[in-house]
């Protein structure tokens, strides 16, 4: 849940301009996507990160 609510504020934060802060909360998302195997929200970072 974690990873799921940091790609949804770096969503928000990268359609509001916010571009170097969702960066980091959207780099964090993916690295613990990745780190328990949640192909999902690992897939959500990468979306948002334009990856």
């Amino acid at each position: 849940m974690p990873a799921r609510a940091l790609s949804a504020a770096g969503a928000m934060l990268r359609a509001t301009g916010g571009a170097t802060e969702a960066r980091q909360l959207l780099d964090e998302a993916l690295a613990i996507g990745r780190a328990v195997g949640g192909r999902l929200n690992t897939g959500w970072a990468l979306l948002h990160l334009g990856a």
